[in-house]
């Protein structure tokens, strides 16, 4: 089934949304200047772009799953709840893809400004 790009760019954003936290939360602080995204880019594999779109297909179900559990929830401490549980969820898919959670986070940014990554990606997407 063919994924239009639109679709790929509003689900990105939407993962972003949702995993900054997770990033956040896991970075470290001395690990210096990132390369640029170009540099970055440039530097994935196949093997990445595989793993990283099947990781995002994973996330996103995990994301639109938990959305609806948030919405429902009673009260916020259960929303937290909620929020904490889908970003472990989410950092789990990635892992089991064989991604960090960073490299996962780096190649959603760098897609964000890489035209040819998102080409890359969407590739991926419709050979599923």
């Amino acid at each position: 089934m063919k994924r239009p790009k639109l679709l790929l760019t509003i689900a990105l954003s939407a993962i972003v949304a949702t995993t900054a936290p997770l990033a956040a939360a896991q970075a470290d602080p001395d690990a210096g200047t990132a390369p640029s995204a170009t540099d970055q880019a440039s530097q994935y594999s196949d093997a990445d772009v595989k793993a990283f779109a099947s990781a995002a297909v994973a996330v996103q179900a995990i994301r639109d799953l938990y959305v609806v559990k948030i919405m429902a929830a009673g009260d916020e401490d259960q929303a937290r709840q909620l929020r904490e549980a889908a970003v472990t969820e989410m950092a789990g898919a990635v892992q089991q893809q064989g991604l960090s959670v960073e490299r996962f986070q780096q190649i959603l940014l760098d897609a964000q400004g890489d035209p040819a990554l998102v080409d890359r990606i969407n590739q991926q997407l419709n050979s599923r």
